[in-house]
């Protein structure tokens, strides 16, 4: 599906506002300015941005992420959920580290997933990263238990755990973990 910037824009207002209004206990983010310091282990590339700015998802700042969390396997773009992106944002808060976050895995085509889902029973046949809306990270020098525990304690969607890949799952789906 391909949305129009105009369509976008207002599909953002609608995600924020709808953030907003979901009680989300350990989501305390600041209204002034978020920014995101991320590493893609696949492609060797960094990115360091603010997409939040003065209570404002800033959609250039989108974009690039969008771009940044493409399919790794055939580089199809699609819109990130810019609350995944406050997710991903508080993570990196709470764990008060300056390193980049290791993004293992973001948005996937749904050929990619049925791909994946059919060589793997832990792959969820209607994953929430077809929908950019989940994310597979990991922070080196960072125990991987204690970013689990970080995810979950904020209790804002869903959180895997992945100790033999060397990764967690986050979402902005239910509370839930496994």
């Amino acid at each position: 599906m391909t949305v129009g910037r105009r369509d976008f824009l207002a599909l953002s207002a609608i995600a924020t506002v709808g953030l907003c209004a979901i009680p989300r206990s350990g989501l305390a983010l600041p209204a002034s300015r978020r920014s995101l310091s991320l590493f893609d282990p696949h492609r060797q590339q960094t990115l360091s941005v603010e997409y939040w700015v003065d209570g404002w998802y800033a959609p250039d700042a989108l974009a690039q992420l969008n771009y940044f969390m493409r399919d790794r396997r055939n580089d199809a773009v699609v819109e990130m959920d810019p609350g995944l992106m406050d997710i991903l944002y508080a993570v990196q808060q709470r764990v008060g580290s300056r390193e980049p976050l290791h993004v293992k895995s973001a948005y996937r085509s749904p050929q990619t997933n049925a791909y994946l889902a059919a060589r793997s029973g832990g792959v969820a046949r209607n994953s929430y990263h077809m929908y950019g809306r989940a994310c597979d990270i990991d922070m080196p020098g960072y125990n991987l238990a204690g970013l689990r525990q970080v995810a979950m304690s904020m209790e804002a969607g869903g959180v895997g755990y992945y100790p033999r890949a060397g990764f967690i799952h986050v979402d902005n789906g239910p509370v839930r973990d496994w």
